[in-house]
């Protein structure tokens, strides 16, 4: 675990729509409900993508943003305003891993 998409999204259940949708891009789905847990993901993870509400409840996308610019994480970020078409394109460009989704 830890490879492929990190989706922060306080909505478990966005997580597993997304897992869905994402079923046959071979993409692991790792789910957190907030930027403290994105954190602790970044820091141990491997992740291609990140996708993230635009409000969470501990702080926003830009924190999100300015979390991984300090740790120096380099990641496509696509927001859930119309993720559907831009992750479909997206996901067309990344090299194939196991699906899974997990949330925390």
């Amino acid at each position: 675990m830890g490879s492929g998409l990190l989706f922060v999204s306080p909505y478990p259940q966005d997580a597993v729509s997304l897992a869905q949708m994402l079923d046959d891009a071979s993409l692991d789905v790792i789910h957190v409900q907030g930027l403290k847990d994105a954190a602790s993901k970044l820091e141990t993870g491997n992740f291609q993508v990140v996708v993230t509400e635009a409000n969470l409840e501990d702080g926003t996308w830009l924190d999100l943003l300015e979390l991984t610019r300090s740790l120096g994480t380099e990641l496509v970020y696509r927001f859930l305003n119309n993720v559907a078409m831009s992750l479909a394109r997206l996901l067309r460009t990344l090299p194939p891993a196991s699906p899974a989704c997990t949330s925390t």
